[in-house]
């Protein structure tokens, strides 16, 4: 399955000692995450992992695999609204 793959791939490609480095000014007064936005992503990803591979686990529901479907549709609203070009934003 894709989402067991995944997992390990992440776990085996993001270093704890790594992702938990810490930088600090040079009084040492004030300490960061060195790698802020490597951490960023990690977490993501991790709080995110449930609902990643949602149209794999439930193939019932022949759901699409991406948003493409759904991008098509703004997509043609926003043509839409360009069209209205003489209204003002309130009444668009």
């Amino acid at each position: 399955m894709l989402k067991n793959r995944f997992t390990l791939l992440r776990h085996s490609y993001f270093n704890p000692l790594y992702l938990n480095e810490v930088s600090c000014n040079e009084d040492g007064t004030q300490k960061w995450y060195t790698h802020k936005k490597l951490r960023n992503a990690y977490n993501s990803l991790k709080c995110n992992l449930p609902y990643l591979f949602t149209s794999e686990q439930n193939k019932e529901l022949c759901m699409p695999n991406t948003t493409n479907m759904l991008e098509g549709k703004f997509g043609e609203l926003k043509t839409k609204k360009r069209c209205h070009a003489g209204m003002n934003e309130e009444t668009k």
